[in-house]
């Protein structure tokens, strides 16, 4: 049978510090996340101007959680756990030579190490704004003869600045490759059965780490990462979906959890975004006199930055400040078992599927 490969698409982050500057200006480059005044012309001059500003207070965020973004290994992590599961029926966890395996690979290796995941589905990491590219992506997939891609996104919501930027980003790479392959775009699984369950499992981790005594009156504080206010105004479905998923988790964890609400995270920039902002709730939190609040980060199916550092550590110290006796965060999915095989499912769907939607995920076919 024809291999079939599998682009497991992401953000992408610093693997270094000295990585640092060129991923923010990476990231500040993309018009379809922030198109600065003047055209395009003058993005490049903005991105250079901000990423530089910037580069010092986020290399320092960084250096704090081990000096790089541990977004790739996590990545790596969950494609040699979906390959194992797809091509060997493999479910168990990884070995520690596999783990060391996937810890000694370089930054620009888009394929799993040699031996690891063999089979059928051939798995491929595209980074937005790092290594590995997209580029780097189609070009391993094209070396083990694949006519045909399943593009896979972790971002389980679907959103234009992350979604839709990565896919044109993988368009204008697969535009570039020297011979045509059919592409199957999974646009989200915010909903996913899978996925759901997945995410309840880590509420009720974070849950267990409170004692007995106070966890019915835990506020439990949904925290999805904020789009500019255009974005979301603009029939983009991606705050539509946070809230669908919000209340798939209410419906997993009926009668398990106490108050809840929802608030959006990494806000930058002067421009409006969606609120309330998870800082301003944490805040308010306080002066109404909770005692204890568990943030489950939305929009993450693993650890990096934004979990490690923004919730972690910047918001423990606004709960602190607020007067909120035990803080929480609900431990990311990583390598959860639940959520690979919530991931198997929807490739598994659109492989036999073609252009149907599968159960719990939005995708298409298209030709690149």
């Amino acid at each position: 049978m024809d291999p079939i490969g599998i682009l497991l698409l992401n953000l992408g982050g610093p693997w270094t510090l000295a990585d640092v500057g060129p991923f923010l200006r990476s990231l500040f480059d993309d018009r379809e996340i922030i198109p600065f005044p003047g055209g395009p012309r003058l993005q490049t001059t903005w991105s250079r101007f901000l990423s530089a500003v910037r580069t010092p207070a986020v290399r320092k965020r960084y250096a704090a959680i081990g000096g790089g973004s541990p977004l790739l290994y996590w990545s790596r992590v969950q494609a040699l756990g979906l390959a194992k599961r797809l091509n060997a029926g493999d479910s168990s966890s990884l070995t520690d030579a596999e783990t060391a395996a996937l810890r000694a690979a370089t930054a620009s290796e888009a394929g799993l190490p040699a031996g690891l995941g063999e089979g059928r589905y051939v798995p491929a990491i595209a980074m937005r704004y790092s290594e590995p590219s997209a580029g780097a992506a189609i070009a391993h997939l094209a070396g083990r003869g694949c006519r045909r891609a399943i593009a896979l996104p972790l971002y389980p919501q679907e959103c234009a600045a992350t979604t839709g930027s990565s896919l044109a980003d993988l368009r204008r790479a697969m535009a570039r490759a020297p011979r045509p392959i059919e592409l199957d775009v999974v646009r989200s699984y915010h909903d996913h059965p899978l996925y759901l369950r997945a995410m309840a499992e880590k509420v009720r981790e974070g849950l267990a780490a409170f004692p007995p005594e106070m966890r019915r009156e835990i506020e439990v504080l949904f925290s999805a990462h904020g789009v500019p206010i255009r974005i979301a105004e603009s029939g983009d479905p991606y705050v539509r979906q946070v809230g669908e998923t919000v209340e798939g988790l209410l419906r997993e964890l009926a009668g398990e959890i106490g108050p809840h609400r929802l608030a959006w995270q990494s806000r930058v920039g002067p421009i409006r975004w969606t609120e309330p902002g998870t800082e301003e709730v944490l805040a308010r939190l306080g002066k109404e006199g909770a005692r204890g609040v568990l943030v489950v980060p939305l929009s993450f199916v693993s650890d990096h930055i934004e979990t490690l550092h923004e919730v972690d550590i910047e918001f423990r110290e606004v709960a602190e400040e607020a007067g909120i006796e035990r803080f929480g965060r609900s431990p990311a999915l990583n390598e959860n078992p639940v959520f690979l095989e919530a991931l198997r499912d929807i490739v598994l769907a659109a492989a036999g599927r073609g252009s149907e939607p599968a159960s719990g995920a939005r995708s298409a076919r298209e030709r690149a």
